[in-house]
C-alpha cells in the first residue's frame, strides 16, 4: 500500500522495474485527487501510458466521492474502488468501524516484532511513537507532526 511510509516515500522506493511490474496502486489515505496526480506524475516520469495502470481507491468511499473521483479520472488514468462500510452499510444503522490494523510481526523462528503505519494522515499513523518517531527520522519525513 503506498502510504504504509506515506505517498512520498513510497514513490522514491517505487522504481521504474515496480512501476512496470505492478497493474497499479491502492489509495487509502489522504487527498484521492492529489493523490491521482501524483501517481499520473510517477508513471509519466516513467515513461509509463497512466491509462495503462489502475488506481484502486478505498478510503471512506460513498456515492459522492466516488462520482467525484471517477468524474476527475475519467480519460486520465483507469480506476476502480474498493467496496467498504458506507457502500454496504444500506440499512439505516450507523456503520461499525472495525477495520483491523497489524500491530506485531512474527517472523519464522523468531519473536513478535512491532509494526507501524506512516499514513499520509498523521493521526492514522499506527504503532508506538518512539518507532513512529525512529521510521520517520531514518526515512527523513517530518518529525514536527508525529
Amino acid at each position: 500500500m503506498s502510504d504504509t511510509y506515506t505517498t512520498e516515500v513510497f514513490f522514491q522506493q517505487f522504481d521504474k522495474k515496480l512501476t512496470k511490474l505492478f497493474d497499479g496502486v491502492r489509495h487509502d489515505s489522504g487527498d484521492p485527487l492529489e493523490f491521482t496526480e501524483k501517481v499520473i506524475a510517477h508513471y509519466k516520469k516513467n515513461g509509463i501510458d497512466p491509462l495503462s495502470k489502475t488506481i484502486i481507491f478505498s478510503d471512506g468511499l460513498d456515492y459522492e466521492k466516488v462520482e467525484r473521483i471517477a468524474n476527475y479520472c475519467e480519460g486520465k488514468i483507469l480506476h476502480s474502488f474498493g467496496v467498504g462500510t458506507n457502500f454496504t452499510n444500506d440499512v439505516g444503522l450507523k456503520p461499525m468501524n472495525i477495520v483491523i490494523k497489524m500491530t506485531d510481526a512474527l517472523p519464522e523462528d523468531d519473536q513478535w516484532t512491532p509494526v507501524i503505519k506512516l499514513s499520509d494522515e498523521p493521526m492514522k499513523h499506527t504503532g508506538d511513537e518512539e518507532s513512529i518517531y525512529i521510521a520517520k527520522k531514518v526515512l527523513m519525513i517530518d518529525n514536527d507532526n508525529i
